[in-house]
């Protein structure tokens, strides 16, 4: 089914993050995720969704530091590990277990926001399971509306590079 027609209903993700430790002088924030996929989704002769379920499970770890100038300036530093496992089709592979990763920087000077990201994950199989995106945004810090531009790049296993540009305005 190729036309593009109809109604389906999606695959539903749960998720949450619980804190575990809050950001001390010497202790970084660490949080863990843990989330779940099922295989509700419809039309998958579509190829809309999957009738494969996975699951997920990671540390995150994070630090600020500001630093001292006379235009005030922060530094934020974090890393992600953990694990994914999901179904797949192959009668000799059933699931595919992948270490989960991800490391970023923000970076705000006044009121310009600045962060870069490279993540990713690594399973076994090697048919296209090992992507690595590499991901950087800027944006304006205004009093009604922040103008921002994202650029997203594929460079493992991910073959889709993307510019995003947005406005978000502040309501209230």
């Amino acid at each position: 089914d190729r036309d593009g027609h109809g109604r389906a209903g999606g695959d539903i993700l749960v998720s949450t993050i619980v804190q575990l430790v809050k950001s001390r002088r010497s202790i970084p924030d660490i949080s863990l995720e843990i989330g779940l996929r099922t295989a509700s989704g419809t039309q998958l002769g579509a190829a809309r969704y999957t009738d494969a379920p996975g699951y997920h499970f990671d540390l995150s770890f994070g630090k600020k530091y500001v630093l001292p100038c006379n235009v005030p300036v922060s530094l934020r530093l974090y890393a992600m590990a953990g694990f994914y496992s999901y179904q797949t089709f192959d009668v000799q592979h059933l699931q595919n277990d992948c270490l989960l990763w991800g490391a970023g920087i923000d970076l705000q000077k006044g009121a310009w926001f600045f962060n870069g990201q490279l993540a990713g994950y690594y399973g076994y199989l090697k048919n296209g399971d090992q992507p690595m995106v590499f991901r950087s945004s800027v944006r304006h810090i205004g009093r009604r509306v922040d103008p921002m531009l994202r650029l997203q790049i594929g460079l493992h296993d991910f073959e889709y590079r993307s510019v995003h540009a947005g406005v978000a305005w502040k309501m209230i």
